[in-house]
């Protein structure tokens, strides 16, 4: 059996001691395992659907999703009807063909359920660095129960439509140039403005297309994942859905913000204002972002169901580390999940791998210290102008401002991120050699 991957282990029994009807305690090889039956009865076993060639389970707990074997699912189905060791031990038994031990079944419990059940009290793996709630679901769900309709086909089909020859009108006109004079404080502010609206309606769009698919969606909030300000929306419950379901629910943001822009694109046809033009714009150029198949925007989930692998980030490195533990001698626990797929879906997998480690290496060995160099190089003299107008008694020119602003604030997102990066894996370096060295001091003893 596999060890359950969160969604993103000889055994000796030293004793056992009942601490309720429900709930048992066991030392297995110095480490306490407890198994409660009440709590693996919240336990939802779903199919999950993805392009291995081995069939996966998706489990539910708390509002986590595990992704496990056919074999751990039979497990916790099995689990799930028993309310004792005893029981599951016999009953485990009779289906393996062959007798268990209650050591044995709680070595089983100890690797495949125990991670789940520690689940609850763990900090679940973010790919946001911070984050910030600032809708609810609970408010959340009256809209996207209202807009959810919006995913009938025969609607959907028809804003697109709209959508096509309003976007064609405009990119056929004549006036498109853009003159730095046209880019005063009160155009970049009702830009922003309308920015982070359309923004709470692309992850409302989200959140309607769950609701349209029958399954749960959280709040709306506010985060900054490396070192990019981000809005988002919990969706984790589509992981229960097949996997074009799952893409409509990825592109439904996208869906939602082209609608955001219908109402805009016909004032502007009609006025040709400046902020809207500027604007309409910003979406178009922002839709390249948020289709980006690399950073874990809605391109990199379209591609992870269409793909049809979760953890898809993660699996990008799973060959690389299963080759090089090959090489080293070392035991493999698990197979590469590229390794088990299918074969038109393998091909592309390989590509993605390879282009994405190759993309992630070039932005931050290059962008991001190119940025920095940049930075202090032209820095100094930008911020000695502004400062030499202020004393001068003149405001600066706004392009100045402008560019002093913006690149402080991608300085001061790039040093947090790279902050809250490098922590957590100093820390667990810390404790690897924490645990190596009392593993040493055991040995010794003995």
């Amino acid at each position: 059996m596999e060890f359950p991957v969160g969604i993103d282990r000889n055994m000796r029994m030293n004793g056992r001691a009942r601490k309720s009807p429900a709930v048992y305690s066991v030392m297995l090889q110095g480490t306490r395992i407890m198994i409660d039956f009440d709590n693996v009865r919240q336990f939802e076993v779903h199919a999950l659907e993805t392009s291995s060639r081995e069939p996966k389970f998706l489990v539910g707990y708390k509002e986590k999703y595990f992704e496990v074997s056919a074999a751990v699912a039979e497990f916790i189905t099995l689990l799930k009807e028993c309310s004792s060791v005893e029981e599951v031990t016999a009953r485990f038994s009779e289906k393996r063909g062959k007798p268990y031990s209650e050591a044995e079944v709680m070595g089983v419990v100890g690797k495949c359920i125990a991670p789940i059940l520690k689940s609850e009290h763990s900090k679940p793996r973010r790919p946001l660095i911070f984050k910030a709630e600032l809708i609810p679901a609970q408010k959340i769900g009256v809209l996207s129960g209202v807009l959810k309709y919006l995913f009938k086909p025969a609607v959907a089909c028809i804003l697109l439509a709209i959508i096509i020859a309003l976007e064609a009108l405009f990119f056929a006109g004549a006036s498109h140039s853009f003159r730095i004079g046209q880019l005063d404080l009160y155009v970049i502010l009702g830009v922003i403005l309308l920015y982070i609206s359309s923004s709470g309606f692309h992850e409302l769009g989200h959140a309607a297309a769950c609701k349209y698919y029958g399954v749960g969606h959280g709040g709306i909030g506010f985060g900054l994942y490396m070192n990019f300000p981000v809005f988002y929306t919990d969706v984790s419950g589509v992981w229960r859905l097949p996997r074009k379901q799952r893409v409509v629910v990825n592109m439904a943001g996208t869906y939602f913000q082209l609608i955001f822009l219908i109402p805009l694109l016909v004032i502007y046809l009609n006025t040709y204002s400046v902020v809207l033009k500027f604007f309409i714009y910003t979406v178009n150029l922002n839709f390249l972002i948020t289709l980006n198949p690399f950073f874990k925007f809605d391109g990199y989930w379209i591609m992870s169901d269409l793909l049809g692998v979760p953890n898809l980030r993660q699996r990008t490195n799973e060959l690389f580390s299963y080759w090089f533990k090959r090489l080293r001698g070392k035991a493999v626990l698990r197979k590469p999940f590229l390794l088990t797929m299918k074969k038109t879906e393998k091909m592309f997998m390989a590509v993605y791998s390879s282009v994405v480690n190759v993309f992630f290496g070039y932005y931050f060995f290059y962008i991001m210290p190119v940025f920095l160099y940049r930075f202090f190089q032209a820095f100094p003299s930008q911020a000695s102008a502004a400062v030499l107008d202020f004393a001068a008694g003149k405001m600066p020119p706004f392009p100045l401002l402008q560019g002093i602003l913006t690149q402080l604030l991608f300085l001061g997102f790039t040093i947090y991120a790279i902050y809250r990066m490098l922590v957590p894996s100093i820390k667990k370096y810390i404790r690897s050699r924490s645990r190596s060295g009392s593993v040493n001091a055991d040995v010794t003893t003995r």
